[in-house]
C-alpha cells in the first residue's frame, strides 16, 4: 500500500489573494481495481485491408465515416478514406497533401486538418478539396484549433535573435480567408517563444472573445529550456486577460483542457491536474500524484456527469475524479497505456476509449461496462486498435481500424 500513497503538493498561486491556500484533495488509494473483459459486440460490416495501415483518426458525418490512415512504412503518405457508414461501401479517397496530417477536426460535414504548414478543408459529401490556406514563407511550426464557432491557426515567426520571435494567431473564415487576431512577442515573455498548443474558448465571460491557451514554450536563446504556460487572451482587445504562468512548474503541458459549468480542468505534462473557476479566476483545487502515478498525457481531460477522466499516460493508470473536489473516485489499472489511445467519447452515459490493450467503456464511478481486447475477435477480425475510434450516436454504430480490418460494430 505504501507505494500507492500519493505525494501531494500544496502550493499557492497569485490570483489577487496570494496567501490563500489551494485545496488539495485526498486520494483514496483503496479504490484500485483491475478491469475484466466483457464482450458484448455485434459486427455490422468489415472491410479487409490489402496493405497494413495505421489509423490516425475516425470521424462520422451525415452519410458516412471517414478514416485518416497511413501505410505502416516510412515516408508513407496519409490517405483519407470515406465509407458508407451503414454498408461499408467505399465512397471516396483523398491523398493530395504532404506526407502527414495533424490537428484533425470535423464540423458541419467538413473536415479540417493541417499538413505541412497548410490548412485543408475537405467536403465530406464529395471528398473534394474546398480550400487550402498557406501562410507566408517565413512562418513555421503551426497549430490548428476548430470548434463550433472558430477556426484558429497559429505560426511562429522565428528571427535571427530568438528573443525577437513572434507567435501569431490567425482566425480563418469558412472560405479560408485569414485575419490576424493576436501576436505574442518572446521579448515580453522572458525570451520564451509562446505556442498555441491548445485553445479553449471561454464563451461564458461576456461578449468579448476570451481564449484560454496552453503552451509548451521554449527559450531558443542561451537558456535553451522549456516551460509550460497557461494564459487567457482577450482577442477583442488583443490583450492578456489573465496570465497564470507555469502553474504546475512543469516543462510540458498535458492533454487539452476542458470547460464545464464555468470550471476549467487543466492537466500538466506529467502528474498534476487542477480546476480553475473562470468567473473568479481562482483555483478550486489542485492535485499532484506521486512520481510513480503519472496520469497526464496526450488525451484531453474528459467530463461526464460530475466526474473527470484523466489520461492513462505511460504507466497505464486511469484516474476517475470528482469534478467538484478532485477527490479520487477510482483508479483503474491493467487496461493498457495511451500510446494508441483515443480521446474519451460519451455514449449511453459511459466514457469510451481505446488503449494499447483494447476498447473500454467506464461509468462515472469507474465501473467497467464493456471491453473489446486486441486479442478478442469480432467477426473474423482481431488485432490492435491504432488511434482511431468513433461512435454514431444516432445508430449506436462504432467504427475503428482493428488489426487488418476497417470495422463497424454495435454494442449489444
Amino acid at each position: 500500500m505504501n507505494q500507492l500513497l500519493p505525494y501531494l503538493v500544496l502550493f499557492t498561486v497569485s490570483f489577487g489573494c496570494s496567501d490563500k491556500q489551494i485545496p488539495v484533495p485526498k486520494i483514496n488509494t483503496d479504490n484500485v481495481v483491475t478491469a475484466d473483459t466483457i464482450n458484448q459486440f455485434q459486427l455490422v460490416w468489415a472491410n479487409e485491408l490489402n496493405t497494413p495501415l495505421i489509423c490516425r483518426s475516425v470521424f462520422v458525418y451525415e452519410k458516412g465515416v471517414v478514416f485518416f490512415t497511413q501505410e505502416a512504412k516510412s515516408n508513407a503518405r496519409d490517405k483519407i478514406i470515406a465509407f458508407d457508414k451503414n454498408t461499408g461501401d467505399t465512397l471516396w479517397m483523398w491523398s493530395e497533401g504532404p506526407y502527414y496530417t495533424n490537428h484533425r477536426y470535423i464540423r458541419d460535414n467538413i473536415l479540417y486538418f493541417s499538413a505541412g504548414t497548410s490548412v485543408y478543408a475537405i467536403d465530406c459529401n464529395t471528398g473534394g478539396t474546398m480550400w487550402t490556406y498557406s501562410p507566408p514563407n517565413h512562418l513555421a511550426y503551426m497549430t490548428l484549433h476548430v470548434d463550433e464557432n472558430h477556426i484558429f491557426v497559429s505560426y511562429q515567426n522565428r528571427k535571427v535573435n530568438p528573443v525577437e520571435n513572434e507567435s501569431i494567431l490567425f482566425e480563418l473564415n469558412i472560405t479560408g480567408q485569414a485575419n490576424k487576431v493576436l501576436t505574442v512577442f518572446a521579448k515580453e515573455r522572458d525570451g520564451f517563444t509562446f505556442n498555441f498548443d491548445h485553445i479553449t474558448v471561454l464563451s461564458n465571460l461576456g461578449p468579448e472573445v476570451i481564449i484560454f491557451c496552453e503552451s509548451r514554450s521554449w527559450h531558443y536563446g542561451s537558456a535553451n529550456e522549456g516551460r509550460a504556460e497557461y494564459v487567457a487572451f482577450n482577442l477583442t482587445q488583443q490583450t492578456i486577460h489573465k496570465d497564470w504562468g507555469n502553474i504546475f512548474n512543469d516543462i510540458d503541458i498535458g492533454g487539452k483542457s476542458l470547460l464545464a459549468n464555468n470550471d476549467l480542468f487543466v492537466s500538466s505534462g506529467w502528474n498534476q491536474v487542477a480546476s480553475i473557476n473562470t468567473l473568479t479566476e481562482t483555483i478550486n483545487w489542485h492535485i499532484a500524484f506521486s512520481p510513480g502515478e503519472e496520469t497526464s498525457g496526450l488525451m484531453p481531460v474528459h467530463y461526464l456527469n460530475g466526474s473527470l477522466f484523466l489520461s492513462l499516460g505511460n504507466f497505464g493508470r486511469l484516474h476517475v475524479l470528482k469534478a467538484s473536489s478532485g477527490a479520487t473516485v477510482k483508479r483503474i489499472e491493467n487496461i493498457g497505456t495511451e500510446w494508441y489511445a483515443t480521446a474519451f467519447i460519451t455514449y449511453k452515459e459511459l466514457a469510451w476509449f481505446t488503449t494499447t490493450s483494447g476498447l473500454y467503456a467506464i461509468d462515472v464511478n469507474g465501473k467497467l461496462h464493456a471491453s473489446l481486447l486486441n486479442s478478442d475477435k469480432i467477426g473474423n477480425s482481431s488485432g490492435n486498435f491504432t488511434n482511431g475510434f468513433a461512435i454514431d450516436r444516432t445508430t449506436g454504430f462504432m467504427y475503428t481500424l482493428k488489426g487488418s480490418s476497417f470495422l463497424c460494430f454495435k454494442w449489444a
